[in-house]
């Protein structure tokens, strides 16, 4: 234990700037998935957030400096930046801080894993003693399905504003906790037990259904791998955006429906309605440009992260996002990627992630993706140089 906690000291003293960013971005998903952030004004958040994310992205820019980039490699990050923005307005905010702490950490992935699952955990566990204790506020909702005009279940936040949140973010620890300890039988064990625990605690104070047996499948997945050895990592997203567009079919389905909360109905909903965004999506952005407080729309969620990256980017962002996916995965044979891409794939039917810590599946694709570009740049730079000298043979003299 001493040797462990004697490492742990060594790589904050060595990487004291990355895990700073890892602590400052992990600080404000807290701050923007808690209650306190229903109650301020929006001039308030604005400024917590820039208090958060204006010094980890100063730090972002002194690690890359340090490195000594070449300008191959800044053309690349600023226009994978540059896509993110134009195609995500929601999501731009994910995309860019996963990609920057992908270039941060690619060198030594088991790293990163590690830090993201340490600083998660402790800031769970404080979040829940805060909550606890009443000093972050505990807001009781109803499980109200509009459409049925049932009431099923009173439900707690436990300090966050979405009763959902909570375990979107024990999703999240779940995930960097696997990638990290998950060669190893018996800590990948221990680690799943302990984890199902948590799940299945605060699935019961949240009422959170679609998180618990999610989570829960997930952490069994864990311990046998072995079940997932027919599923390729780069063709799952095409499997899930299938069964994304498959659950409108339900609409008509009464009991399906209200098993699903209503979804497939809102999902066909929001094709029916709202088609013109399609395309090029930004229809949450026309919604908070015009009049919010009539944008009634906006309050019904549109359940499923896929189908919200079609509003948010359109289906070019989709199939920007799908290309990026297949290409960082394409020669993954990792099991624990697979487990986890399932695991996350599974929620993101019912739920859309919005932040839940930068969505760990952007953090894992963009790592690979930046590891492989990496790995290849030497080659790509070898052939160019191949190709002036065929060139210098081939002119008469």
């Amino acid at each position: 234990m001493k040797l462990f906690f004697a490492s742990l000291k060594q790589e904050i003293c060595a990487k004291w700037r990355e895990l700073t960013v890892l602590l400052l971005v992990n600080l404000f998903e807290l701050f923007a998935l808690s209650s306190i952030l229903v109650m301020m004004h929006p001039l308030w958040v604005i400024l917590v957030s820039a208090i958060f994310l204006m010094p980890a992205l100063a730090l972002i820019i002194l690690c890359i400096k340090d490195n000594k980039p070449d300008k191959q490699d800044i053309k690349i990050l600023f226009f994978i930046i540059g896509l993110s923005i134009i195609f995500g307005i929601m999501k731009s905010y994910l995309y860019v801080i996963s990609l920057f702490i992908a270039y941060l950490f690619y060198k030594d992935k088991k790293q990163m894993y590690k830090w993201l699952f340490i600083i998660s955990s402790f800031s769970l566990i404080l979040f829940i003693v805060l909550a606890m204790f009443r000093l972050m506020p505990d807001v009781a909702m109803l499980r109200y399905d509009e459409m049925w005009e049932d009431v099923t279940n009173i439900r707690h936040t436990f300090g966050f504003n979405h009763p959902n949140h909570i375990l979107k973010y024990v999703l999240a620890t779940s995930v960097f906790g696997y990638m990290w300890l998950g060669d190893n039988k018996i800590h990948t064990l221990i680690f799943s037990i302990c984890m199902l625990l948590v799940t299945l605690w605060l699935g019961w104070l949240t009422n959170c259904r679609t998180g618990m047996l999610v989570i829960s499948v997930m952490l069994l997945l864990m311990n046998l791998p072995f079940l997932v050895n027919w599923f390729k990592p780069k063709r799952l997203i095409f499997v899930f955006i299938l069964m994304s567009f498959i659950m409108v079919a339900f609409m008509d389905i009464h009991e399906i429906n209200v098993e699903l909360s209503g979804r497939p109905y809102w999902f066909n909903f929001f094709f029916e309605n709202f088609s013109e965004y399609i395309l090029l999506g930004k229809y949450y952005l026309m919604m908070l440009l015009k009049d919010f407080s009539i944008a009634n729309y906006t309050l019904y969620p549109l359940d499923n992260d896929f189908l919200m990256t079609i509003f948010d980017g359109g289906l070019i962002a989709l199939l920007v996002i799908t290309y990026f996916y297949y290409v960082a995965f394409e020669k993954a044979t990792d099991k624990k990627l697979t487990v986890v891409i399932i695991g996350m794939f599974t929620y993101a039917l019912t739920e859309a992630f919005e932040l839940a810590f930068t969505y760990p599946i952007y953090i894992i694709m963009f790592v690979e993706l930046v590891n492989r570009y990496m790995e290849d740049k030497p080659d790509i730079k070898l052939f160019k140089g191949k190709a002036k000298e065929i060139k210098k043979e081939e002119t008469p003299e």
